[in-house]
């Protein structure tokens, strides 16, 4: 048993303890022929406290995995302690790549440059070709001999590390032999080096300019220098002819490496890669340093598709995807690009999952249990199996009934008679009852044979065990104050807005309502405006005029008002509506008198008692992490009960310990939960919620459904997940149950080109279809794959 611990990355910053049962005896622990993965006997702990216990991770080569469970039971700290080799075993040749829900760091190259560095073997042939071309252009005997010395030192200094790896890992007479080989490399390594110091020393003599040692690890400390000078003097110089056609011999390889490569097929590839995710041109030659956090994530999900591992761990990858995005990658990873790569990726997009996933890890109960199938395989798949046992369980219970009756009935007749006989028949029938009842099939469905499929000691048939189904996720929303008014709530009448320095408006002229009960869903490519959108109905952003850099073509009839009402000249009213003024409906009672102001800003009229919520992209990572999740809400409503709030709390898997522990412990979806939380608190009449399944787990992303569906407010929403719209308004094939209130009819609009365009054929499941589609077609015509208008604002 080995075992290592790390400071984890999470944002717990908990110490992690990650053990697996690895042999000394075997290479399997180093080395493997496939890109699989197999370890037995995995523990995995976060401050001494068990996320897995005796766990076998088993990837089969070339199989994508989608991994699942409630949030906080350690799915991120398995694939981050996988991804950076901090769990011994890992063999040493498998190219992992993992990307994880946060990406952090930049640089000053563009990003185009960020994705081709990922390549190091690339990266390193190129500077080895440079050298020595540059050696050859040099024309000196002694600079060309130090450029190919320093190559080969490097060379030399490499077989050395891998071959002190496999002496560590081996004992025995296998690990005798290995640390034999592993002194024999190591000389090597020290005369290849000395080579190098000495034709380094010459070439600084010779005034032949000095080369460097390319890493060797040899030819800079004292002892090699030394070394270096005394081979000098040993060691005759080679001609001019001799230096040159080594280095030609060198190159030659190196060149036919490089071919091999296709540096130019690598450029191609990575700059498809970004486009698929949603990089346009000028942002693929732009610098990294300029990416804001999700297009840095973006960039890393990008990098790990295009280093091509053996092993691609992906963390809840969709976050900060749109809709075209998403749909991109999972064609991508599902397509013959990512052909004989395996993969376990976290999500909480069901659909992503079901596009993605052959088959399904479940991570429960300290333990990791697989499944045939995608997610929607394995629902179905488990309910059969429960459903299954549930009928065995019923037919062996009453298969035992009927033998109790009858040995009651026999030890009855036995005693009326007095037969001694009947009555020790009766009491060895009741005793192999005991010791023998339980399942006569094993779990691939055979006879159950206890000298065959039993274990040392076992005397009795194992009983048939009843899963326990986890329960499932159901949030208490409150219920907003009553508000006495049958008209809409708020209303948005030619509402423009333009961010100070774009080139042209996000949005311009939209005109929307929102009654009591509403359902609205904003779908479209990040960047079209849908945040924007959200924030002016939220009143977190005001309205500002379009300018007159376009023509408009805004959505939503909010231009045919102004058309009407133009010749009138705006009103006082209308005018302080232009000036981004958010004012409520008593201010502009009437819809002709806000649409006087579309050559503005236009304006958003709201009930004066109206109260707004909104969740957007940037609420969990405004949270106060040293605070607890009990003080916010206490602080948010401070005429609530402590045990009101916790009640609150537990309802949204914050109970218990987890409410008073400070909120940088919690994993991702934790905190996810609680802002939610803390936005519900204030009671809102209107929800307006941005990506509020980023984070979440499939359990609790299903459970926010039922609750918004049933949610007697009004819910604006902007998700990728389109699974997850069409639960909530109701408009999917699979819809989940309760009905909207309010008998208002739900409705989705397409947020793009400045507008937002009402979506009349079908739900979002049937938009996300008529965009793969198009991408399919214009990726067919030579078009390439396309993530959406990424270079837009407020997206």
């Amino acid at each position: 048993m080995a075992s290592t611990s790390a400071a984890g990355a999470a944002a717990s910053s908990g110490l992690v303890d990650a053990t697996t049962q690895v042999s000394r005896f075997h290479a399997e622990t180093l080395t493997q022929v496939t890109n699989g993965l197999d370890l037995p006997g995995v523990q995995l702990a976060v401050d001494f406290k068990a996320l897995l216990e005796d766990a076998h991770i088993q990837l089969r080569p070339g199989s994508r995995y989608g991994l699942i469970g409630r949030n906080g039971v350690g799915k991120s700290t398995l694939l981050r302690v996988m991804g950076e080799r901090t769990l011994i075993g890992m063999p040493s040749n498998l190219r992992v790549c993992y990307v994880a829900q946060e990406a952090s760091g930049s640089t000053e190259r563009t990003v185009l440059e960020e994705v081709l560095a990922v390549d190091p073997q690339g990266a390193a042939l190129d500077r080895q070709i440079a050298d020595l071309e540059a050696a050859l252009d040099s024309g000196d005997a002694a600079t060309i001999a130090a450029a190919v010395a320093a190559a080969n030192a490097g060379r030399a200094a490499a077989e050395a590390d891998a071959a002190e790896a496999i002496a560590y890992k081996r004992s025995g007479l296998r690990g005798l032999r290995a640390r034999q080989a592993a002194i024999e490399t190591q000389a090597k390594a020290r005369a290849a080096a000395a080579t190098a110091a000495a034709a380094a020393a010459r070439a600084a003599r010779g005034g032949g300019g000095s080369a460097s040692d390319d890493g060797s690890g040899g030819g800079s400390d004292g002892d090699s220098s030394e070394a270096g000078d005394e081979a000098s003097e040993q060691l005759p110089p080679p001609t001019l002819e001799e230096a040159e056609e080594a280095a030609h011999e060198l190159l030659n390889e190196l060149y036919e490496a490089q071919a091999e490569a296709d540096p130019d097929e690598a450029r191609a590839r990575a700059a498809s890669i970004l486009a698929g995710l949603g990089f346009d041109a000028a942002r693929q030659a732009g610098p990294t340093a300029a990416l804001s956090g999700g297009w840095r994530m973006r960039l890393a999900l990008a990098a790990a598709l295009f280093a091509r591992p053996d092993l691609l761990l992906l963390d809840e990858p969709t976050n900060h995807l749109d809709l075209e995005a998403a749909l991109w990658l999972g064609a991508h990873l599902s397509g013959p690009a990512c052909e004989g790569l395996t993969l376990v990726v976290v999500s909480h997009d069901r659909a992503f999952l079901d596009a993605v996933a052959q088959d399904t890890i479940v991570f429960k109960d300290k333990q990791l249990r697989y499944w045939t199938g995608n997610y929607t395989a394995f629902v179905a798949a488990r309910a059969a199996a429960h459903a299954a046992k549930a009928t065995k369980i019923a037919a062996l219970e009453k298969k035992k009934k009927h033998i109790e009756d009858s040995i009651q009935e026999q030890n009855r007749k036995a005693r009326q008679a007095g037969d001694d006989k009947q009555l020790k028949q009766a009491a060895s029938r009741r005793k192999k009852l005991e010791e023998r009842f339980g399942s006569d099939k094993t779990e691939n469905g055979r006879r159950f044979k206890l000298s065959k499929h039993g274990y040392f000691g076992m005397s009795k048939r194992p009983p048939v065990v009843m899963e326990q189904l986890e329960k499932p996720v159901e949030f208490r929303l409150p219920e907003p104050e009553p508000i006495r008014y049958s008209g809409p709530l708020l209303q948005l009448r030619s509402v423009s807005f333009r961010y100070p320095g774009a080139p042209s408006a996000a949005l311009r002229a939209v005109t929307l309502d929102v009654p009591m009960g509403a359902r609205l869903a904003l779908l479209g490519p990040n960047g079209a405006g849908k945040s924007t959108l959200l924030r002016l109905i939220a009143g977190t952003a005001r309205p500002t005029p379009a300018g007159d850099d376009d023509d408009g073509g805004g959505a939503g009839g909010g231009g045919g008002a102004a058309r009407a009402v133009g010749a009138q000249g705006p009103s006082k009213r209308a005018a302080a509506a232009a000036r981004g003024l958010a004012i409520t409906a008593a201010a502009v009672p009437t819809a002709k008198a806000a649409a006087a102001a579309v050559g503005g800003a236009g304006s958003v009229e709201r009930h004066a008692n109206l109260e707004i919520g909104l969740f957007g992209q940037h609420t969990v990572e405004e949270l106060d992490l040293e605070s607890n999740a009990l003080e916010r809400a206490t602080a948010i409503v401070p005429s609530l009960r402590e045990q009101d709030a916790r009640d609150f709390l537990g309802s949204f898997g914050l109970g218990g310990r987890l409410a008073t522990q400070p909120l940088r412990t919690l994993s991702g979806g934790q905190r996810s939960r609680a802002a939610l939380c803390f936005v519900l608190l204030r009671r809102p009449h209107v929800l307006c919620l941005d990506e509020p399944t980023n984070h979440l787990d499939l359990d609790a992303t299903e459970g926010l459904a039922r609750a918004l569906r049933a949610y007697p407010g009004a819910v604006v929403l902007a998700s990728h997940d389109v699974r997850f719209v069409d639960e909530v308004l109701g408009t999917g094939d699979d819809p989940v149950t309760g009905g909207v209130t309010g008998g208002v009819t739900p409705e989705i609009y397409v947020v793009g080109g400045g507008g937002a365009k009402k979506w009349t054929k079908g739900g979002a499941a049937e938009y996300a279809a008529t965009r793969l589609e198009k991408m399919q077609r214009a990726a067919a015509a030579g078009g390439g794959g396309s993530g959406g208008g990424g270079a837009r604002r407020g997206g």
